[in-house]
């Protein structure tokens, strides 16, 4: 007997997939080379401190390159590098893997789990963390 249920095999390989194979490599590296061929220009806005910001980033996002962290590692690329273009090309991948949450992921998991989900999210934000503890609204 099944709980009529749907599996989520089909939509966890999709997602592995789409972080695992678009995000880090094409998408986290081999663009940004593309963009800049990795030369460094004048500090973004003249502030050479943003080069700091930008290793900080780096350092942040290589180790789990999936969806905020590949945005991180691009930013930080952007910023140490001085580029603009880079920075636009972060704020689209950005935009685009926000889109794919909302159209693809968030759909299939109110399909799959229902109430639960909606309850689950009400309970936790979709990218920020909580600095506290989300109402539980049974008074606690």
């Amino acid at each position: 007997m099944t709980s009529g249920r749907r599996s989520l095999v089909g939509p966890t390989l999709v997602s592995i997939a789409f972080a695992l194979f678009v995000g880090p490599g094409p998408l986290g590296v081999v663009g940004p080379w593309i963009i800049t061929r990795w030369r460094m220009e004048d500090p973004l806005l003249g502030v050479t401190a943003l080069r700091g910001v930008g290793v900080a980033s780096i350092a942040l996002g290589l180790p789990c390159l999936v969806y905020v962290d590949v945005v991180s590692l691009i930013v930080g690329q952007a910023l140490l590098l001085g580029s603009p273009a880079l920075l636009t090309y972060g704020a689209v991948l950005a935009t685009g893997f926000h889109l794919f949450v909302l159209l693809y992921e968030e759909p299939t998991m109110r399909r799959t789990y229902g109430d639960e989900y909606d309850a689950y999210c009400r309970q936790v934000r979709r990218w920020l963390p909580r600095l506290r503890p989300a109402p539980t609204g049974d008074g606690r």
